[in-house]
């Protein structure tokens, strides 16, 4: 689902519902919200782990007309917040995971791999997991060497000892 929620006074109430929506299972949840890290409802329901991801937008949203036509910029910065339900994000986890466990990998060696199994995943969709897994002890960082999709450095993951 993806919701661009009115911008006014009742947007928490928006955000609640977005990520209660995302509890139910087999349920992902997209809102583009203005950035507002200071408000009570970015610290109750996006922070601290309870969405999936947050991609803040850089410079400004720029609005136009019906023509086409560019009008104004938003007044402030926004975010793309992604909520995911526990079993659709544990699976995607769990192949994650698996994968490192048998090889050391770059989080776009490991979407590639996925999308060749025929999964929708992307190298922002595999970040979180590895960040999460790591936190919990599940990841680790392995060093860096060139990957085989982009040809540049990047963080190798391995799975963690006992994982």
């Amino acid at each position: 689902m993806f919701c661009n929620p009115p911008y006014g006074r009742n947007i928490a109430e928006w955000v609640k519902k977005g990520y209660e929506e995302s509890q139910k299972p087999g349920t992902v949840v997209v809102m583009l919200i203005p950035s507002r890290t200071d408000t009570s409802y970015f610290h109750d329901y996006i922070l601290h782990g309870k969405a999936d991801e947050i991609r803040f937008l850089r410079g400004r949203l720029k609005f136009t007309d019906e023509d086409g036509n560019a009008k104004d910029s938003a007044p402030f910065p926004s975010a793309v917040v992604i909520w995911r339900s526990k079993d659709i994000g544990q699976s995607l986890r769990d192949m994650v995971l698996d994968l490192i466990k048998g090889e050391s990998m770059t989080a776009n060696e490991i979407a590639a791999t996925l999308s060749d199994r025929g999964q929708q995943v992307s190298r922002s969709d595999v970040g979180p997991i590895l960040t999460k897994a790591q936190a919990a002890g599940k990841a680790k960082n392995a060093g860096k060497r060139v990957c085989s999709v982009t040809g540049r450095s990047a963080i190798v993951w391995t799975a963690a000892e006992g994982a």
